[in-house]
């Protein structure tokens, strides 16, 4: 269940019309609750005139997976934030789901719902930079059916109503980031409300999307945005955004199947980003790109490559679909492959043949002491292999 959701007026610096600004600031300021069963409701600080709700629009289509788009004259915005309308300038906000477009125009009442007027009780206004319009309506063209409850004033939401969601989001650092899945759009919304578009990625979300975050050293942002796809979520697609002072400086798509692990990120000052076939090395002190590895020219083979650890002298990578963790020395090229350091015979056989769920071993690289490097085996052979692996640098 979603917690309750507590959402703020927006406070940016432009104004609609003078008359509408000044009729909504005579609006009662109200919250407007909306429940889902028992603990899961969202609350919305709008306004309340001859009877009728008001809500923010933006806010809205955001928690019902509505794509917004706003018309001011002849030009068009994802948002009103920031754009200045002039004086008389016909605006309307557009507000598409569910095959439905509902198009609402400031200062007039009345609706179209794919095209088809319907008849207000108020009227749309622009205050601060929001669009606000009468929620019955909304709530009408969603087909969301709800009872209001006087002596609680909450709108109570129809328990057959379950909402799909074509999205996801997360906050982090006061930042709320939101991929859509059908567009691969990433926008981000600060703490006052205020929405900006971050970058559309390479692909759009198949299934689900699981947004993570991570703060380097030296304050660089790492958005990861993964997409598990296929049955049973054989695929994998890694999104990997590197924000400075929340702009975009950097970003990789990595194209995973059948088996998934972590990549290194970080080490020390360096960051490290990867689409599968090159490792990309950027200092956290600047942001810029230092140096950039091939990974198909060091594995040998092409293919979608998982980078373990990287230094000065070696780089540790294993291939998707052999799956076999390989040391290469950087100098000249030398591969290792691991598995025939530290595995008996069963165990080199189980990991070149065994298919199920996919070729490999199981070795994970713990830690650099020296030159010497640890790992872990975790195959299926053996139940708990407490040995530490260890392999000498030449």
């Amino acid at each position: 269940m979603r917690k309750r959701i507590i959402i703020g007026m927006l406070l940016v610096f432009i104004l609609a019309f003078p008359s509408l600004l000044a009729a909504a600031e005579k609006n009662k300021a109200v919250e407007i609750e909306l429940k889902y069963g028992a603990n899961n409701s969202y609350v919305y600080e709008g306004f309340q005139k001859n009877g009728v709700d008001y809500v923010p629009m933006n806010q809205i289509s955001s928690d019902n997976q509505l794509t917004e788009t706003y018309r001011v004259g002849a030009k068009t915005y994802e948002s009103l934030l920031d754009v200045q309308v002039p004086p008389k300038s016909d605006v309307f906000g557009k507000f598409t789901a569910r095959e439905k477009d509902i198009v609402f125009r400031v200062g007039k009442d009345h609706v179209r719902v794919n095209g088809s007027y319907v008849k207000l009780k108020g009227t749309p206004f622009v205050y601060k930079g929001t669009f606000y319009a009468p929620l019955a309506p909304v709530l009408d063209a969603l087909e969301i059916k709800t009872t209001y409850d006087k002596k609680t004033k909450v709108y109570k939401v129809d328990t057959s109503y379950t909402p799909t969601f074509d999205y996801a989001s997360k906050t982090y650092n006061n930042m709320t980031y939101r991929v859509d899945y059908k567009t691969g759009k990433v926008h981000v919304t600060d703490k006052k409300g205020r929405r900006k578009l971050l970058t559309t990625l390479d692909v759009p979300i198949h299934k689900r999307a699981e947004i993570t975050f991570k703060k380097t050293p030296k304050g660089h942002v790492i958005l990861n945005i993964f997409d598990d796809h296929g049955e049973p979520s054989i695929n994998m697609n890694k999104h990997m955004l590197l924000l400075k002072n929340g702009k975009l400086i950097h970003k990789t798509l990595a194209d995973y199947h059948k088996r998934y692990e972590d990549n290194i990120e970080v080490v020390g000052s360096t960051i490290y980003m990867t689409n599968g076939k090159k490792l990309t090395m950027i200092s956290d002190d600047t942001g810029k790109v230092v140096k950039t590895l091939d990974l198909v020219a060091l594995g040998g083979v092409d293919d979608q490559y998982f980078v373990s650890m990287v230094s000065e002298d070696y780089i540790l990578i294993r291939p998707m679909e052999k799956g076999l963790l390989t040391l290469v020395y950087l100098d000249n090229k030398e591969k290792v492959l691991l598995y025939k350091e530290f595995l008996n015979q069963a165990e080199q056989e189980y990991a070149e043949m065994n298919d199920v769920p996919y070729h490999g071993d199981y070795l994970n690289f713990v830690k650099q002491e020296g030159n010497k490097l640890y790992f872990k085996n975790k195959s299926n052979l053996i139940k708990e292999d407490k040995t530490l692996y260890t392999y000498t640098l030449k």
